[in-house]
């Protein structure tokens, strides 16, 4: 059985964490961020606030927000596609799960290729996802974002 270790997504989370996501992305090498999130939280205006802070980090982005509850498929391919297009090199979710399902789908299929159905199962990842910050909405904090 062969071992692998990935060590991603860095999560972060807390009163004013949003003001940490354009660092974190740096940190990992960001030049073209590949934001994902969904309706409820860009009409709570917290995705407005992340682009604002990324825009005053110099840096670009590039925003995926066709994400339901349990996102299908479809979404995580079209996601793969407009990453791909854009050239971007770290994916930053914000929001609950299904962001953050949809994130994690979208990286493994830009760094292993095929058909999302393809990973149902178990050791089915060959090599590593890209670069990923997430910051959940979810915790109790999230009012202080």
């Amino acid at each position: 059985m062969d071992i692998y270790k990935f060590t991603i997504p860095e999560i972060i989370f807390g009163r004013g964490c949003l003001e940490y996501a354009g660092i974190c992305a740096k940190q990992l090498g960001a030049s073209r961020i590949f934001v994902v999130s969904d309706h409820g939280v860009e009409n709570a205006g917290w995705v407005k606030r992340l682009l604002d802070i990324l825009e005053k980090e110099n840096l670009d982005y590039v925003y995926y927000c066709d994400v339901t509850p349990n996102p299908k498929d479809f979404q995580i391919h079209n996601g793969a596609e407009l990453y791909k297009d854009a050239k971007s090199d770290v994916i930053l979710a914000l929001g609950g799960g299904s962001p953050m399902d949809a994130a994690k789908g979208i990286a493994l299929l830009v760094s292993n290729g095929g058909d999302i159905q393809d990973y149902e199962g178990v050791n089915k990842v060959g090599y590593p996802l890209p670069p990923m910050v997430f910051i959940p909405t979810t915790i109790p904090v999230c009012g202080g974002y």
